[in-house]
């Protein structure tokens, strides 16, 4: 993405927000004085940055447009979702969103990263407070040369944000008048599944069909939140005869379309509109859309000819 053609093709004012990722970002371990889930606060933090100097940048904080992808999308998403008023009138994403099946962290799993980190870290401490205080005094450059080479690099999904939380969250968001632009993109939901889910079956060698309905059954209690309707048995039954790669179609048609049209169910029901794309990319988060199409969405909200469906306010 050429940020910079961008300004000028949509004569706005455009700034590029950046979060910290990985370790820095989404290490959430439970432990008092080490931050948590910083990459949300850096993002609240920018946008207070433009509201506070919107006169210097002869902006109007209240017209405010967004565009994310991957990971920009999600947080972006969750701030849309967690707001008492509309944050943006319009906004382009292109990731998960708040209704997306996604693991999640937690100060469980933070718990055991930042113990394996303090290892290859050569401290000598075995208690999470003395670990963390290595990790702090630790330098950039070999936090980031350990993560990298640690397996299972944290995910992009704040922990304190469950299914509970997400519920709550969705009950308080406002998209009066809102225009909502989601790209799904296939490549990215096969990933996510070959990386994480069949990853774990493999590793717990479970990777049987009772293995795939549990599966099936905890991505569905992640996007509805209640399996109390649903038996183990009967999804068994169901997936009796269904090869790998006929279970992985069907995770990742939930992934692009079922949790956009929960999505939609959410937005439309706030007052906002949501219009929705799928793309299958060769390369991480490549955007399909033209700089025309981008603009004209955002500043002018002029749908591009090719989303799958749409779904408005009566």
């Amino acid at each position: 993405m050429d940020w910079a053609q961008l300004a000028a093709h949509s004569e706005a004012v455009v700034v590029r927000l950046n979060h910290r990722l990985g370790v820095f970002g989404f290490l959430d371990a439970g432990v008092r004085g080490l931050m948590d889930n910083v990459a949300v606060q850096d993002v609240l933090l920018a946008l207070s940055w433009i509201k506070q100097n919107a006169i210097a940048l002869q902006v109007d904080p209240g017209s405010m447009v967004a565009l994310g992808l991957g990971s920009g999308a999600y947080l972006l998403c969750l701030l849309m979702m967690s707001s008492a008023k509309a944050v943006f009138t319009r906004a382009l994403l292109q990731g998960p969103c708040t209704t997306t099946p996604l693991p999640r962290n937690s100060p469980q799993t933070g718990r055991v990263y930042l113990e394996r980190m303090s290892r290859h870290l050569n401290c000598s401490s075995r208690r999470i407070a003395g670990q963390a205080k290595c990790l702090r005094e630790a330098s950039a450059e070999d936090v980031l040369r350990i993560s990298r080479e640690l397996e299972g690099p944290l995910r992009f999904v704040p922990s304190p944000f469950n299914g509970d939380v997400l519920s709550t969250l969705h009950e308080t968001a406002h998209f009066d008048g809102v225009k909502l632009l989601l790209g799904s993109d296939v490549t990215e939901g096969k990933r996510l599944y070959d990386d994480v889910i069949f990853a774990f079956l493999t590793a717990s060698g479970n990777a049987s069909v009772p293995g795939l309905a549990n599966i099936f059954l905890a991505v569905m209690s992640l996007m509805k939140g209640d399996t109390s309707e649903f038996e183990a048995a009967a999804f068994e039954r169901a997936f009796k005869n269904t090869t790998r790669s006929e279970f992985e179609e069907c995770l990742v048609h939930m992934w692009t379309t079922c949790s956009s049209k929960m999505l939609a169910d959410e937005v439309t029901e706030k007052g906002g509109s949501l219009f929705h794309y799928v793309v299958n990319s060769t390369l991480p988060y490549d955007m399909p859309l033209t700089l025309q199409e981008i603009s004209g969405f955002l500043i002018r909200g002029q749908v591009p000819a090719f989303v799958v469906f749409s779904c408005s306010a009566q």
